[in-house]
């Protein structure tokens, strides 16, 4: 048994992500997903002003900091989010047109315990190499 942290968010009716403390992994449809480093900023800064906007300028100072960034580079990064929450309808991440984004459901953390086989626990590291 590997006890982790998560925030906890269901999305529609019934279908529920967990996103590991540290925002590398994420977990949808019981498939564990790694995500990249600058995506796991861009998704814990939306988490952590629910219910808030966040900017594009606040976005690109706190994660990309003096390092100019265009406008499709944040774009780039909120659509790999996206895919790896399978966000379609844009639920779970918001845009706000010319302004920025926000996350549109509220986070709730929770201490998920869930067993992995010594198969899967290998399968996973596998995955995890190919990153």
């Amino acid at each position: 048994m590997i006890n982790k942290n998560y925030i906890q968010v269901v999305k529609g009716d019934s279908e529920t992500i967990l996103i590991h403390e540290n925002f590398r992994e994420v977990v949808v449809n019981g498939v564990a997903k790694r995500i990249r480093y600058k995506e796991s900023l861009v998704l814990k800064m939306l988490i952590e002003n629910y219910p808030n906007q966040v900017s594009r300028k606040v976005l690109s100072d706190s994660i990309w900091g003096s390092t100019y960034v265009f406008d499709e580079t944040i774009n780039q990064t909120v659509k790999n989010l996206r895919i790896a929450l399978e966000d379609k309808n844009k639920e779970l991440i918001t845009t706000i047109p010319r302004f920025g984004y926000c996350f549109g459901v509220k986070p709730h953390y929770t201490r998920e315990i869930r067993k992995i086989t010594h198969a899967r626990l290998k399968m996973d590291i596998k995955n995890l190499r190919a990153i």
